[in-house]
């Protein structure tokens, strides 16, 4: 997990499968020391070697937005109907727009810990415009691997490609690619946040 410029590592699976806890700021040294290869969480970019491979995964905005507004009302939200949940994220999306307040945190991901010390030494004042384009200029200029959580299928061909070059996992990509895959990617996720992004979208 992240905790401003520090990521810790709290974890590692070992290719045999073993588990093991750990508690160590992410380095090169405890990479090399745990032979790590693979990293998964919230790491801002810069936080692997300087050749390390990001693959971020972004969500579609709407629902994106859906999901993160009914995921700050708790366990209130299960008792909603369709249309209040609606009337909810409408409702915040115009107290947003009416204080100019955009959604920009992948930007706390997408921009390296060494560019955002620089920002704040030099005295450079953050817009919204200027975290856009550091993080669009770090997408392309680091050659980051972009998935979408709603088109997963897809996403998970171009990691397949990264990751298993050598076919080696073609077993695990082909079921996560399966009906049943997709299922259990889909838990939680796909019955009220997609009914109540229809309901906005047919009705706004």
């Amino acid at each position: 997990h992240a905790d401003g410029h520090t990521c810790i590592l709290t974890s590692v699976t070992k290719a045999s499968g073993d588990d093991m806890e750990t508690d160590g700021r992410v380095s090169s040294n405890l990479l090399r020391e745990y032979d790590i290869d693979i990293l998964v969480g919230q790491l801002p970019i810069g936080s692997g070697e300087d050749d390390s491979q990001y693959v971020v995964f972004f969500r579609e905005p709407l629902y994106k937005f859906v999901s993160e507004t009914l995921f700050r009302r708790g366990n209130t939200k299960l008792n909603m109907t369709i249309d209040q949940g609606a009337a909810l994220v409408i409702d915040r999306a115009r107290f947003e727009l009416g204080k100019q307040r955009y959604h920009d945190k992948y930007s706390n991901f997408l921009i390296t810990p060494q560019q955002k010390d620089y920002v704040l030494e030099a005295g450079i004042l953050w817009s919204p415009e200027r975290r856009a384009n550091l993080t669009l200029q770090n997408l392309l200029s680091k050659r980051i691997l972009v998935g979408i959580v709603e088109r997963m299928p897809e996403s998970l061909l171009l990691l397949k490609d990264v990751l298993d070059g050598n076919r080696e996992a073609s077993g695990l990509f082909k079921f996560l690619l399966s009906n049943e895959g997709q299922e259990l990617a889909n838990i939680g996720f796909r019955n009220r946040t997609i009914a109540i992004v229809e309901h906005i979208r047919d009705n706004v």
